[in-house]
């Protein structure tokens, strides 16, 4: 995919009007620190906690995801979409 049809498909997502882009707020780096706290941080689990954390200031509690790294945040419910 061309990168003005991969910007076309992002474009439309954000004209529906319940789909939001989320980025870091006031306070990320505490939230990071609380998220990663207790786990063995290395690998692809670093951003995967960067995202949870993310996740977690917004609100989210449901999270569409394959990789089984995000079932290791207790407050996301993972629902994986290949089963």
């Amino acid at each position: 995919m061309s990168l003005g049809e991969a910007a076309a498909n992002v474009q439309a997502l954000f004209a529906i009007p319940h789909c939001l882009a989320l980025g870091e707020d006031e306070g990320f780096w505490t939230e990071y620190l609380r998220v990663a706290q207790g786990l063995a941080m290395r690998g692809n689990l670093a951003p995967a906690a960067h995202l949870a954390a993310v996740l977690r200031q917004n609100g989210a509690v449901k999270l569409s995801m394959h990789d089984k790294d995000f079932r290791k945040f207790d407050f996301l419910q993972v629902i994986d979409p290949m089963r």
